[in-house]
């Protein structure tokens, strides 16, 4: 309430978020008994962080570590390693704006999970072969969580109406219906719109906003004319 008032503006947004925590606590219930390492505990900050807030999904991942640590009676590979790499996690999806960078970052998370578990192997003296056997269910775990991520991202945007910046880049699409329909019945209004896009999206870039929201908001702010565009001298 008092860091995240902008981003929790209602009921919305905190059955969104108790959603995924709880998902998320069921999940390690299920899965500790196999093992713990196999807990995707990095799903819901990489959700959190996209659908929501960075800094959200960085406290709520830290609330999640502690919360399934009493489910693992305190295992330390996935304490340290829910705690790091969850933090990692959210912090390289919120740069990724397209599907596909969002997957490249598995290995990126693969590869912060491997190490940490590999640092508490060391620490804890563990046999090579512990240690390369814990590294990777650690690395695999990050690069199915986000896997999962990326399957449940649009269930969570189409349930909530959220819109995230790999959404916004799916209504920039020229296909999409709507824009393919103002391209052919009110061409001068289409490119019209682009224009004014790029003008938004560099204002927006000079002032910290959301440029992306601002040139896809530009896109579609004509739309309207579709109606009756013989009323329109430009189209």
């Amino acid at each position: 309430n008092n860091f995240c008032a902008k981003i929790l503006q209602g009921a919305k947004e905190y059955i969104l978020l108790s959603t995924i925590i709880l998902l998320t606590l069921l999940t390690a219930w299920l899965i500790n008994p196999i093992n713990p390492l196999f807990i995707p505990v990095f799903i819901a900050p990489m959700l959190i962080s996209i659908l929501l807030d960075l800094r959200l999904g960085v406290v709520t991942n830290l609330l999640l570590a502690l919360a399934i640590s009493l489910i693992t009676k305190g295992d330390a590979g996935f304490f340290y390693t829910a705690i790091i790499g969850g933090t990692g996690a959210a912090f390289i999806v919120k740069g990724a704006s397209q599907r596909s960078k969002l997957s490249a970052s598995g290995l990126a998370i693969a590869v912060i999970n491997a190490i940490v578990i590999t640092a508490v192997g060391l620490i804890n003296k563990s046999g090579i072969a512990t240690i390369a056997n814990n590294a990777a269910i650690a690395g695999i775990n990050g690069v199915l969580s986000v896997i999962l991520t990326i399957g449940t991202l649009p269930v969570f945007e189409s349930m909530f109406n959220i819109i995230t910046p790999l959404k916004l880049l799916e209504l920039a699409n020229p296909n999409q219906p709507l824009m393919k329909k103002l391209l052919m019945e009110a061409p001068g209004t289409y490119h019209h719109s682009l224009m004014v896009g790029n003008l938004a999206e560099a204002a927006t870039e000079e002032i910290n906003g959301n440029a992306l929201l601002a040139r896809v908001g530009a896109y579609y702010h004509d739309v309207g004319k579709l109606k009756r565009p013989y009323f329109f001298k430009e189209n």
